[in-house]
């Protein structure tokens, strides 16, 4: 009986994986699917495979150096004079040629002398080919570090408080030697040359920067600490007191995230203040990722070996450790310096570098740096095999699931060895691989079943068990999915790693470090003055009471983007204005407010419904009142559309502060496996999602009727909006095709996005702005895989509507304010470029790219880094964005729509009869508002 269920669950399948008929109408004119797609690039291999066929040819020779003047570059002007030296200037998306003579055939490591230009804040990418190819897909991921400086000494408030100094770019030469990016590999990158002459070629994708010379290097060769010991011996022991380095005084930064920062656990912290903010510290959160690194600058008083020591907080990784790369003077002194581990603490501890018998480090006297830069150390190897590994597992779920589905049916034979010949081989390779990689990881953490371990194991358990069930294979998929995801994230967190710094000390032999540590008693007294501290200082209060001429600014945001908008209005707003601001947290609504007849003078990032709402009962300002309201406009925002949802009767009640619209994300890599391209229009879209469902994987659209309205030419209102404008044929084609799409396709109404496009089992999919924040801070483990698109549109006489229907939100007036011309010029100033910029540069500086504010302003969005190509896609989907206009009992509207959507794809209701009722009811509704509000 089983065979028979088996041979028909055959049968059908295949009928099911030929049809793929389209049922739905084409939409587009003219459309010629080869001039409306885009290609997707292929990548080449691995370094791994790359130098295990040059193994053994290291180059040992001299280095090489060629100058700018001998480099090729399609722009002659690009040669000039730079802080001292001749450089080419390179811009984004050029590529430079680098002519080079090898004398000696082998393995080189290459670094440039450059300066990171500081005209935009993007990450400096780019990628290094060697005779016009593509070495290793690392390669095409370089990093080109910036230099970020403190803009001034540490300054306090008027509330006695610190104030975090502005983070800015230092123009300065430096020497970069070329890494890989994601730090999966401590020592530089190797590149292979032929005798005679090469090519190098630099491309140049994201940032700029101006180089002056690039170097061709013998391979590497750091000796261990014995070697430099033994060559040290004849130099004495430094003997003096001991030299303190403050953490929050550190020099330079790779990244405008490695601000100082203020912690009040400790009184032993210095400076510390029980009632009021110290900068004391540097790093947190954001000093997590390979690569940044922080240096500081210590003159050391004479020529001796001195010790290195950290007060450090390491409590935000449990069962491990966090690693640092030591640089001394830019290099590293020996091989150990590559893998200093500061292990697992919840309070501030004092370690010495080398621990009980303290590495010794030689200086000359002088000016030195000291620098910590977040490295794999150990781990490096099992991290990068480990990501392969999930790369690996991750594309045979995937295979997977394009025959069985994500939910297989339990009575179905799906045949998957058979379907998937290296199966089987695969799930034994992949399991041993997990084995390998729990015993060296519990050996390097010293311990055994730990929580990252166990991760691996029950990955590794179910592809054992998928081995040994054969007909019952894909009754472990889901298993499958559940684990493969938590070990991805393992991927990101192992390699996550935060880490806190006090102070540094360079002292001799048998150090005192005793000073540093608080007592038991100093601990408990410190303790009660925080606790006395939270009964007299207000926390919502982030300004001093400016008096009756001050403009009170109410906010309801966290208390670090609070901070940073007190800062901002200190630094700029009230030196160039004059005008003093309080800036408060509020939760309260602005209805609360004034029936409190407390209300603020202003409000900020107010969502879209509500300043309509509050215009109609006469709580907000009109700002059409002020005279260069449209030249702000005009200037912030480039299109006047995107005032329309504040406008009412004639008058104007917010300026926009956010705004948000989808973006069409694509997973490039199953793109490639499928043979697909790039949709420009909705048959494209169709196209794609016929073939992406037919192999068992799904599309993501989410409730998109309003913009498919008005790119089938019509409008949501009536010109007078007076009443809904969905009885008209453009409406009901426009709604009947959006719900085919669910009724006829199996669009899914539901999904988590962001899970499935993690693991590719959504490879296509519409989704807001702030998705991209996310996959890029929470899915690094894909980056480099994915890109955003510009929504598809609808081709007609050659012109394409790709309109996207927008959101956000917008800072207001109120109306009882005794100061509105006040209160104007500082919403004029919050929306400006440069405060903009400012607020979400500092914000992201605190919280990471998660926490991105999705600037209203174009100039402060361009300014931004989006990673590669994705920037010209942004900007050409803000510029088609229609921004629906907020008319009284509109919010019945997103309810209705649903209702008559639901109504369709549940009941197979009639579209245009459920679209006419249910416009109906909220013209019934608008038509109530309107008389009520008239």
């Amino acid at each position: 009986m089983k065979n028979h269920i088996r041979f028909l669950s055959l049968f059908f399948s295949l009928i099911i994986a030929f049809s793929g008929i389209s049922v739905i109408p084409a939409l587009s004119e003219n459309d010629d699917s080869a001039d409306n797609t885009l290609t997707v690039t292929q990548s080449s291999s691995g370094i791994d495979d790359y130098l295990s066929d040059y193994e053994g040819k290291d180059f040992k020779g001299d280095a090489i150096t060629v100058t700018c003047e001998d480099f090729i570059t399609n722009t002659p002007d690009s040669y000039r004079e730079y802080l001292g030296k001749t450089a080419v200037f390179t811009a984004q998306e050029q590529k430079i040629e680098i002519p080079v003579k090898m004398i000696n055939a082998g393995l080189y490591e290459i670094s440039f002398d450059y300066v990171a230009l500081s005209n935009d804040e993007s990450s400096i990418e780019a990628g290094i080919l060697i005779n016009g190819k593509l070495p290793y897909e690392e390669a095409d991921n370089i990093v080109f570090p910036r230099i970020w400086i403190n803009k001034d000494e540490i300054k306090r408030d008027k509330n006695d408080n610190d104030i975090t100094p502005i983070q800015i770019q230092k123009e300065e030469w430096q020497n970069y030697k070329l890494y890989d990016s994601e730090g999966l590999y401590i020592l530089p990158l190797k590149f292979y040359f032929d005798s005679g002459e090469n090519n190098l070629s630099l491309a140049v994708y994201l940032g700029s920067i101006a180089i002056n010379a690039v170097h061709f290097e013998p391979v590497t060769e750091v000796p261990s600490y014995k070697d430099t010991k033994n060559n040290n011996s004849s130099y004495k022991t430094y003997s003096g007191k001991n030299i303190v380095l403050q953490g929050q005084d550190a020099k330079y930064k790779t990244s405008k995230e490695l601000r100082p920062i203020s912690d009040k656990s400790d009184p032993a912290v210095e400076p510390s203040n029980a009632f009021h903010t110290r900068i004391n510290c540097v790093g947190g959160n954001n000093w997590n990722t390979t690569g940044k690194r922080i240096t500081w600058e210590v003159d050391v008083p004479e020529d001796a070996l001195y010790t290195l020591a950290f007060n450090y907080r390491q409590n935000y990784v449990s069962n491990t450790s966090s690693i640092r790369k030591i640089l001394i003077d830019g290099n590293v002194p020996f091989a150990e310096a590559y893998d200093m581990k500061f292990p697992y603490t919840s309070d501030w501890s004092i370690i010495n570098f080398g621990n009980d018998k303290p590495y010794k480090i030689y200086l000359t006297k002088g000016l030195h740096t000291v620098s910590l830069e977040v490295c794999l150390g150990e781990v490096s190897d099992i991290s990068r095999r480990l990501k392969r590994l999930i790369n690996d597992v991750g594309r045979l779920y995937r295979e997977i699931v394009m025959i069985t589905g994500s939910s297989p049916d339990a009575n179905r034979d799906y045949r998957l060895f058979e379907q998937l010949p290296d199966l089987n081989e695969n799930l034994g390779k992949y399991k041993a691989e997990i084995d390998e990689l729990v015993k060296e990881y519990n050996a390097i953490s010293k311990r055994s079943g730990g929580t990252n371990a166990v991760v691996l194991q029950k990955l590794g358990f179910v592809l054992e068990r998928m081995k040994k069930s054969k007909f019952d294979a894909h009754e472990y998929v889901v298993d499958m999915f559940n684990n493969y995801s938590s070990a991805s994230a393992w991927v990101y967190e192992m390699r996550s790693m935060p880490l806190d710094i006090e102070k540094i000390i360079l002292a001799g032999d048998n150090a005192d470090y005793s000073s540093y540590k608080s007592t038991g008693f100093e601990r408990f007294k410190f303790g009660t003055k925080k606790l006395l501290a939270s009964f007299i200082v207000d926390y919502n209060n982030f300004s001093e009471d400016g008096g009756n001429g001050a403009i009170d600014v109410w906010v309801n945001l966290g208390r670090d983007q609070a901070n940073v908008l007190t800062r901002m209005v200190e630094d700029t707003f009230t030196p160039q204005t004059g005008i003093k601001v309080n800036v408060k947290l509020s939760t309260a609504t602005m209805i609360q407010a004034k029936l409190s007849g407390n209300a603020p003078d202003c409000t900020l990032m107010q969502e879209r419904t509500i300043p309509v709402n509050l215009a109609m009962r006469g709580a907000l300002y009109d700002l059409s009142n002020f005279d260069d309201l449209e030249q702000v406009v005009k200037e912030r925002y480039g299109r006047e559309n995107i005032i329309t949802p504040y406008k009412y009767k004639g008058g104007v009640y917010g300026l926009p502060d956010t705004e948000t619209f989808d973006l069409m994300y694509i997973r490039n890599d199953v793109f490639e496996q499928l043979g697909l391209q790039v949709p420009k229009t909705w048959d494209d879209f169709i196209r794609c999602s016929s073939v992406i469902m037919r192999n068992n994987l799904s599309v993501w659209l989410p409730q998109l009727y309003t913009t498919f309205l008005y790119q089938f030419g019509g409008t949501l209102y009536k010109e007078d909006l007076s009443a809904t404008n969905l009885n008209t044929p453009e409406a009901y084609r426009a709604f009947e095709y959006f719900c085919s799409l669910y009724t006829e396709y199996k669009f899914p109404v539901e999904i988590s996005f962001y899970n499935r496009f993690r693991t590719g089992e959504t490879p296509m999919g519409i989704a807001p702005m702030t998705e991209f924040a996310t996959l890029m801070s929470a899915a690094s483990e894909i980056n480099g895989v994915w890109n955003v698109y510009p929504i598809p549109g609808v081709l007609k006489d050659g012109e394409m509507n790709n309109t996207i229907v927008g959101s956000g939100t917008a800072a207001v007036i109120l109306s009882g304010t005794k100061n509105p011309k006040g209160a104007w010029e500082f919403i004029k100033w919050w929306t400006d470029t440069d405060a903009q910029y400012r607020y979400t540069s500092d914000v992201e500086a605190i919280a990471g790219v998660a926490a991105r504010h999705i600037s209203a302003n174009v100039h402060t969005l361009a300014q931004l880094s989006w990673g590669r190509n994705n920037l010209s896609t942004i900007l050409d989907q803000y510029n088609v964005v229609t921004d629906l206009p907020q008319v009284p009992g509109g919010y019945y509207l997103t309810r209705a729509i649903n209702n008559a959507f639901f109504s369709v794809r549940n009941s197979n209701a009639d579209p245009k009869k459920m679209l006419l009722l249910w416009s109906g009811k909220v013209d019934e509704e608008m038509a109530r508002k309107i008389k009520e509000y008239s």
